[in-house]
């Protein structure tokens, strides 16, 4: 995935139909990995956060995640993030919440009407 407004390359990796890895590149040569880990619970809303969740800086159409425009999701939700640096990112969801580190932090559906 080309962002030609941030001059990044993303690649992203998809394993058992679930997102695993992603890794970008940017024009000025600065490098990032995030993997993925994933437990049982099912993505059964077919939420897709590519900004919130896989660390890939599309912010402005998060509207879109929720209408399933912006491809396929992921089959289970993410538990952990890792990057490179070796930071780690814990994600918990609960009903229409998602939990970051610990932090109530966004809601998994949306309404235009809001």
């Amino acid at each position: 995935m080309n962002d030609d407004r941030n001059g990044r390359l993303y690649d992203l990796t998809w394993t058992d139909s679930d997102l695993t890895r992603v890794h970008w590149l940017s024009d000025s040569g600065n490098e990032h990995t995030y993997t993925y880990t994933y437990g049982n619970q099912a993505n059964t809303n077919c939420l897709l956060f590519y900004y919130k969740v896989y660390s890939v800086d599309i912010d402005e159409v998060q509207c879109l995640y929720y209408a399933g425009l912006l491809g396929k999701a992921p089959k289970h939700l993410p538990e952990l993030e890792t990057s490179d640096g070796g930071s780690t990112t814990t994600f918990t969801w609960t009903g229409n919440r998602l939990i970051v580190d610990g932090d109530d932090y966004h809601p998994t559906e949306f309404s235009f009407y809001e």
